[in-house]
């Protein structure tokens, strides 16, 4: 099955769990494997105390089954460690939703982050959360949602509005994501990532000019953000300007190799130029990747 089929899959599989509904659904037993799961977009932590090796009926305070907890009003002082904290309900859901999107069950996980919605729609958490999922997914109008939910929860954050504004652009709602991509600027203009999202939404809206100025800023900034240096090299093709074009798509494919469309844009510029075996060779490996 090939990278496209098996992402088309999985999206069909997702947009399905979103049809059905969740909140009748058990958690499934296979996504309790990690005791810490790191969301990697946030840094978020959960953690959760481990039960393994643990005799029946003891209490996370010690003692055996059937033990009163100890009076002394002397317990808890000194050198006495306090109690470990206990997962609640919230965190164990939502440790579940991240670990089967990390397994590679965007279904399960979708399914999952419904019922977290419905608990607590105004945790900002974990609407960034879901919106990313379904992001990643090709579900950018539902993206869209829950970016939009989250920024009105916490207004003062400029990366709220920056995912909303990226996500809006790739749902070719331009006018409103540039809105939002601004309002993150003036936030905070030093944010590499709302000129990169900047720049990718002019291109898409054909302003070839300001694509290529802000994303040469990006590129700057940031000499290993690869999408800034895809859509710069896309942006000076269309600008006419093939060998500054290659240049940049030589940086892109460096930062991913194993990218299709790096190499197929490529050949079309080497096609430019008149070099029809670079460009074939070009043309081959884009085949070979697009097929894997």
């Amino acid at each position: 099955m090939t990278e496209r089929r098996r992402r088309g899959r999985i999206k069909r599989q997702a947009e399905l769990a979103l049809d059905l509904g969740s909140h009748d659904l058990p958690l499934e037993e296979d996504a309790r494997a990690p005791a810490v799961f790191e969301f990697a977009a946030d840094g978020l932590v959960v953690e959760r105390a481990s039960d393994e090796g643990r005799p029946e009926g003891e209490s996370d305070r010690g003692g055996g089954a059937g033990e009163e907890p100890a009076s002394d009003p002397r317990a808890g002082q000194g050198s006495a460690a306090p109690p470990e904290r206990t997962e609640t309900g919230l965190e164990e859901l939502l440790r579940h939703a991240r670990e089967a999107a990390t397994a590679g069950r965007p279904e399960d996980s979708v399914r999952l982050y419904r019922r977290l919605v419905a608990v607590e729609p105004g945790n900002a958490e974990v609407r960034t959360e879901f919106g990313g999922l379904l992001d990643s997914l090709g579900l950018h109008d539902l993206a869209v949602e829950h970016y939009r939910a989250a920024a009105e929860v916490n207004p003062g954050d400029p990366g709220g509005f920056a995912r909303l504004g990226a996500a809006l652009t790739l749902a070719a709602q331009f006018d409103e994501a540039e809105t939002h991509l601004r309002r993150a600027q003036r936030m905070d203009p030093s944010r590499t990532d709302v000129r990169a999202s900047l720049g990718i939404l002019f291109f898409r809206r054909g302003l070839y000019p300001q694509a290529e100025h802000e994303l040469e800023w990006v590129c700057a900034q940031d000499p290993e953000h690869t999408a800034a240096h895809l859509y710069r090299g896309e942006a000076l093709n269309r600008l006419g300007r093939v060998e500054e074009a290659l240049d940049v798509l030589e940086k892109a494919r460096a930062l991913s190799p194993n990218s299709a469309r790096i190499y197929y844009l490529m050949g079309l510029l080497y096609d430019r130029q008149h070099l029809r075996e670079r460009a074939g060779a070009m043309y081959r490996r884009a085949r070979e990747l697009a097929a894997q």
